[in-house]
């Protein structure tokens, strides 16, 4: 329904701890229409057009109140989401010299390993697929 410049989305009948994940993929669903609509609302806008009736899904950020209107029984939905707030930091104390020490082709091993697990993972989408990996060493890279 319709709450101002909202949708909002209730529940005929409570989620149970059984369907925990149906819920959760239902959050994820209401997710993906905010930002959808988000971005629709800054498009028009920037086109010169009138905006859309409704902006935004109602409680979407916020799974205490979101479980009041799609509702849970026998459970209490948690937000468990990790966010890294020191991205730089958190590179430098699991990646780089603290990960791989001085040797100085870990690097490009990795780099390696990553193209060749994206060759094989194309191959079992396509089988038909080939995979090409090609290194330039001495490459220029300024």
């Amino acid at each position: 329904m319709r709450d101002g410049d909202r949708l909002r989305f209730t529940s005929s009948r409570a989620f149970g701890p059984e369907l925990a994940s149906a819920w959760w993929l239902c959050v994820d669903h209401l997710r993906v229409l905010d930002a959808e609509l988000a971005a629709c609302h800054d498009l028009l806008l920037a086109a010169g057009h009138p905006p859309l009736a409704v902006r935004s899904v109602a409680d979407v950020a916020d799974f205490t109140r979101l479980s009041e209107s799609i509702r849970c029984e026998g459970w209490e939905p948690i937000d468990a989401r990790v966010e890294v707030s020191d991205v730089v930091g958190l590179v430098r104390r699991l990646g780089g010299r603290q990960l791989y020490g001085d040797a100085g082709g870990v690097p490009l091993r990795e780099l390696l390993a990553n193209a060749a697990d994206a060759v094989q993972a194309r191959k079992a989408l396509e089988p038909d697929q080939r995979g090409l990996i090609r290194i330039d060493v001495g490459a220029d890279l300024e």
